[in-house]
């Protein structure tokens, strides 16, 4: 599937180092449809696992969640509605340093989100676009997700 940076915003990276790179963009197609999952990990409650569907019905693949070893307990899911966008959103992780622990939304038809736990350090999410939400990424080789998500960068469209 080719990916797309021109055109797109981004956010982050929140986290820190851990996992292995992921893309979990669909060449700007807006996000439909999220599921997270909550996992206790190393003893901190973190986002242990994010999938995306896109409006174009491409899923992501699940992003975390391969230790068979951790509950990954999962969140209540989220589907955007048609012209639905994100109007503001926290992520919520350690200081470059730890894991992904969760994030939440507001949407412009009033819904709200929230995915992963709201442990570590609040953090607005400046970079909304035009408030669709196009994907996410780890940072590099040594950054992103394994077992959980250990750091993400957060893509919408312009």
């Amino acid at each position: 599937m080719p990916r797309r940076t021109q055109g797109l915003v981004t956010d982050g990276p929140y986290g820190g180092p851990g996992g292995s790179a992921y893309d979990a963009r669909d060449n700007g197609v807006k996000v439909r449809d999220i599921q997270t999952w909550t996992a206790n990990y190393n003893s901190y409650n973190v986002l242990g696992a994010i999938e995306f569907t896109f409006a174009d019905n491409q899923p992501s693949g699940r992003i975390g969640g391969k230790d068979p070893n951790v509950g990954y307990n999962p969140d209540q899911p989220f589907s955007f509605e048609d012209g639905e966008t994100i109007e503001n959103m926290t992520f919520y992780a350690g200081d470059n340093q730890g894991y992904c622990n969760g994030f939440e939304f507001d949407t412009n038809y009033g819904n709200h989100f929230e995915g992963g736990t709201k442990i570590g350090m609040p953090s607005t999410v400046d970079q909304l676009g035009n408030g669709e939400l196009a994907g996410a990424s780890g940072r590099d080789n040594s950054h992103g997700a394994d077992a959980v998500v250990d750091s993400m960068i957060l893509y919408f469209n312009d």
